[in-house]
């Protein structure tokens, strides 16, 4: 207990995996965090395609711990899960109300197209570009570039 604690051996660290590891848990809580918002049954597995990048080896994973069962099934999807790579297109099932979560995606992509609208003003107006500090204007570019991103995302 009185012991120092052991220093990590940095040449062990591998930055990719750590990357793969860390977007399949940035998938897995969108897909959790979608199901919770649409009330999605908790223990029914849901029909989805994936189509995202990165995900070679741990879309198995993704898939158990989201409760999703990945299928190459052509149907249109009832919503879509923006992830990182891309998205989870999520197919009609009895585990989901397909009503509730339409009127979800709409209220969402107004609110991004009304977030899209004021950062775009906002990044026109000569006046805060030229005299806001450079990193508040680039992370405003970067907020309308995920912004637009999601808005993509919903479809």
């Amino acid at each position: 207990m009185a012991g120092p604690w052991p220093t990590p051996d940095n040449a062990l660290i591998d930055e990719a995996a750590e990357a793969e590891i860390a977007r399949a848990i940035a998938a897995v809580q969108e897909l959790r965090a979608w199901r919770d918002r649409v009330g999605a049954k908790p223990g029914a597995s849901l029909e989805a395609r994936l189509e995202a990048e990165g995900y070679e080896r741990t879309a198995d994973a993704v898939g158990r711990l989201a409760r999703v069962e990945w299928t190459d099934n052509g149907t249109a999807p009832v919503a879509t899960v923006p992830v990182p790579g891309g998205n989870v297109a999520v197919l009609a099932s009895d585990a989901v109300d397909t009503e509730a979560e339409a009127k979800r995606a709409a209220a969402e992509r107004e609110r991004l197209q009304v977030e899209i609208k004021r950062a775009q003003g906002k990044l026109a107006n000569e006046g805060f570009v030229a005299k806001a500090p450079a990193h508040v204007v680039d992370a405003e570019r970067e907020k309308l570039a995920r912004l637009q991103s999601e808005l993509e995302g919903l479809g």
